[in-house]
């Protein structure tokens, strides 16, 4: 009698600090890649699937926006996605096929990825639309001088309290400018002083630059009135002649 496969832990998955994270991360990826994926609980068989256009086989009871691929809800997904710093395209994940299948040739590695990538982008993409409690990156643009993005991180439930918060914050500070928001990560608020810190440096390197102009259109202004003051004082001395 065949064993039954094992289930797979969707926490470990979601922890790269988790003991068996590689493990189950494989796992996971192995089911992924088979033609008729189990799914976490290994319910899962061939009359399960209708075959697709694509040539990846779904779910017959679930479409592309029931937040579901191949059994595995989005979040999962994205969680799988975020612990291994993966974007959830094909690109990205041929990197780490060739790690985690090094035997494999050229072709082999452009067939797995596509696969997974079919199977887990669209869920990855979808909950960064729809956003999440966690970290979000607000950007103030400034559309009128091109000086590009100023990045806040902000720490809310979804979109929109994320642009409040942010408004209501920092936004006397960005007058006119453009606002934007996309849900970057869970997280906690702990995370925000180390995340915030590059765009309070990147705003400091832009203060000493504007120190300097100033120096330096100072140091002209002094230049161009000591020429006016010499010029005017050589022609009232050779009126006087």
């Amino acid at each position: 009698m065949a064993r039954r496969p094992k289930r797979i832990n969707l926490e470990a998955i979601s922890d790269s600090t988790h003991p068996q994270h590689k493990k189950h991360v494989l796992a996971l990826v192995g089911d992924l890649l088979r033609k008729y994926p189990r799914g976490p609980e290994c319910l899962f068989t061939q009359s399960d699937y209708i075959n697709d256009w694509s040539g990846h086989a779904k779910l017959h009871n679930h479409g592309d926006t029931d937040g579901v691929s191949c059994g595995y809800s989005d979040l999962t997904l994205f969680r799988f996605c975020t612990s291994l710093s993966l974007d959830g395209s094909e690109w990205d994940f041929k990197y780490r096929i060739q790690d985690w299948y090094p035997d494999l040739g050229k072709s082999g590695i452009t067939r797995r990825s596509r696969r997974l990538a079919h199977r887990v982008e669209a869920a990855y993409r979808r909950v960064k639309r729809a956003g999440r409690p966690g970290i979000y990156k607000v950007s103030y643009t400034d559309r009128v001088n091109y000086n590009g993005a100023t990045h806040i991180y902000i720490h809310a439930e979804n979109p929109e309290m994320a642009v409040m918060v942010a408004n209501c914050s920092v936004g006397p500070a960005f007058p006119k400018y453009e606002v934007s928001c996309n849900f970057e990560e869970e997280g906690c608020p702990s995370t925000l002083m180390g995340k915030n810190a590059a765009t309070v440096n990147n705003i400091e390197v832009k203060i000493r630059k504007n120190h300097q102009v100033i120096k330096e259109m100072k140091e002209n202004i002094e230049l161009l009135e000591l020429r006016a003051a010499m010029v005017q004082t050589y022609s009232i001395s050779a009126v006087g002649t």
